[in-house]
């Protein structure tokens, strides 16, 4: 089992790398896009499902700044950031069932699977770490 510092560093880790993984793919989705409109649902779910995570992610960056800048923190600096999160997850949740209901009628390609089932890896342990850090339990 983990020691809580061992935990932290490990939980960081897992979001920077998540952070990078998340800028990466939607550049290469950008330029994809820019050579040519994707046609098929699942191509757009996925999409959607990046950014919904990176926006998560940019969402958590700016609670971070926020309650480590100030030297009293109020709960209400902290509740919008607590609701954008549950909308982000409500919004994600749904594109994730779009996506795999998708996946399974389209014809796709290994190599988008395996993206597809990274960028879910991505989402799900960024959610798991913040829900261990309590980031979901301010309610």
């Amino acid at each position: 089992m983990l020691d809580s510092r061992e935990a932290a560093i490990l939980g960081m880790t897992v979001i920077a790398i998540s952070t990078i993984f998340f800028i990466a793919m939607l550049i290469i989705a950008f330029v994809q896009f820019l050579r040519s409109k994707p046609k098929d649902a699942f191509t757009r779910a996925h999409i959607g499902l990046l950014v919904g995570g990176l926006l998560f992610l940019i969402n958590n960056y700016v609670f971070d700044i926020r309650v480590l800048s100030a030297t009293l923190t109020h709960r209400s600096m902290v509740m919008p950031h607590v609701w954008v999160n549950y909308v982000l997850l409500a919004v994600i949740l749904i594109l994730f069932v779009l996506s795999h209901v998708r996946l399974q009628s389209a014809v796709v390609i290994a190599k988008c699977k395996v993206l597809y089932f990274l960028t879910v890896l991505a989402v799900g342990l960024c959610v798991f770490f913040y829900w261990q850090w309590s980031f979901f339990g301010i309610v």
